[in-house]
């Protein structure tokens, strides 16, 4: 089957760089260099839009399995917001039986990294061993998702040494799996 957003992305870029890059003036650098960004940017989308639904699943977990990790800890003046338990429930929820949208997993994993912030907040407030450990968990688990984010941005040429970061796939499929 044919998949149009990718012939139109590929459409595009073609244009873009056969067409208006070579038109650009060479007294504006900047406008070349904006087009051949716009033209990565665009071989980036195109490259990566078959991982984009995986990446979002992907997205939820990790910011639900830090709001889970957070959560038992437990703030450090022993409150709670009984909220960020129906945003964990949601989102299992979510995960285990599929969303009925794409953007379901966007917007959980939204309301779970807001949820971190505001239990990181509480925690900065209060100057305790808690607190501490509350940072050292975001820290370890914010491990995974710089290591996805650099493979998503890897396609894009914008690594110093790609050689050092995992193919997108492979990264999803390690977060995703455990692989």
């Amino acid at each position: 089957m044919t998949n149009h957003f990718q012939n139109v992305l590929g459409a595009a870029i073609r244009s873009i760089d056969e067409t208006i890059v070579p038109a650009i003036d060479p007294d504006h650098p900047l406008a070349l260099e904006q087009a051949k960004i716009i033209s990565s940017a665009l071989g980036h989308i195109r490259e990566s839009l078959d991982s984009a639904y995986q990446y979002d699943k992907v997205q939820l977990k990790l910011s639900l399995d830090l709001l889970t990790q957070v959560l038992e800890q437990g703030f450090p003046d022993g409150s709670t917001i009984p909220s960020l338990e129906a945003v964990i429930d949601s989102g299992a929820r979510v995960l285990a039986d599929g969303p009925s949208s794409q953007e379901e997993f966007r917007t959980l994993a939204v309301a779970a990294n807001r949820g971190v912030s505001a239990v990181i907040r509480a925690a900065g407030e209060v100057e305790s061993e808690e607190a501490r450990r509350l940072e050292a968990t975001v820290v370890r688990q914010a491990q995974d998702s710089v290591a996805l984010s650099r493979s998503w941005f890897r396609v894009c040429g914008w690594e110093v040494d790609p050689s050092q970061v995992l193919p997108l796939s492979d990264a999803l499929n390690r977060l995703e799996h455990g692989s």
